[in-house]
């Protein structure tokens, strides 16, 4: 048996052994979404309230996922989508024309 087909039937054993549930999903794959997102961010606090996010549409859409042995990268591909969209939020709110001019706040 070669080494691709040893680690295929190993993530196969992995997923019959434990089925998906919320729950497993967070106790296997919560350092591996975190990881991906703090290296995007480069902010542990954004990168927490990121991986919630990753993990509440992953729990919203498991039953999508075709293949159960194909829950990590799953997960980090909607990680690495929605820290794609963390860049362009921050991107876009902090984004001010110079030429803009300074409100007085006080109903000019």
């Amino acid at each position: 048996m070669s080494e691709t087909e040893q680690r295929k039937k190993g993530r196969d054993d992995d997923t019959a052994v434990e089925p998906l549930t919320p729950q497993m999903l967070v106790r296997k794959y919560a350092s591996a979404v975190l990881g991906l997102c703090i290296a995007h961010t480069k902010n542990f606090h954004d990168s927490e309230d990121i991986m919630q996010e990753v993990f509440l549409k992953a729990f919203t859409k498991i039953h999508t996922l075709r293949e159960p042995g194909r829950a990590r990268p799953w997960l980090l591909q909607i990680a690495r989508r929605m820290c794609i969209d963390y860049h362009h939020k921050r991107s876009t709110a902090q984004t001010i024309p110079k030429d803009m001019p300074a409100s007085s706040g006080a109903g000019d």
